[in-house]
């Protein structure tokens, strides 16, 4: 009994296998990868605005931590290394994520 059902199991199995393979292969390989390369080129010409989108908002970023470093300066608060060091770490990890990003993709 078990060895019928394995037997309707392998058969099921192969008869989807198959039938994937013919389905896949029935497709033009040539569209497929012309709308791949039409896409990665898509994401290509975006990623340059998107990088200095990125640049701009770390560029913001720096700005208001620095007014917020000093004001903390200022007051005397005995954390306000550490603050600052942490914003600028912040923003190194951006841009240098931002420019693997372009090294490695583009």
């Amino acid at each position: 009994m078990k060895k019928k059902i394995t037997n309707k199991i392998f058969a099921l199995l192969a008869f989807t296998i198959g039938a994937n393979t013919l389905y896949a292969q029935s497709f033009d390989v040539s569209k497929v990868e012309n709308a791949l390369i039409e896409g990665a080129d898509n994401i290509g010409s975006l990623f340059g605005a998107a990088s200095k989108i990125v640049y701009a908002s770390c560029a913001i970023i720096g700005l208001i931590s620095a007014v917020n470093v000093f004001l903390k300066f200022s007051s005397g608060d005995q954390d306000a290394s550490k603050k600052a060091g942490a914003w600028l770490a912040a923003c190194v990890v951006i841009f240098i994520f931002v420019k693997i990003l372009e090294a490695v993709f583009f």
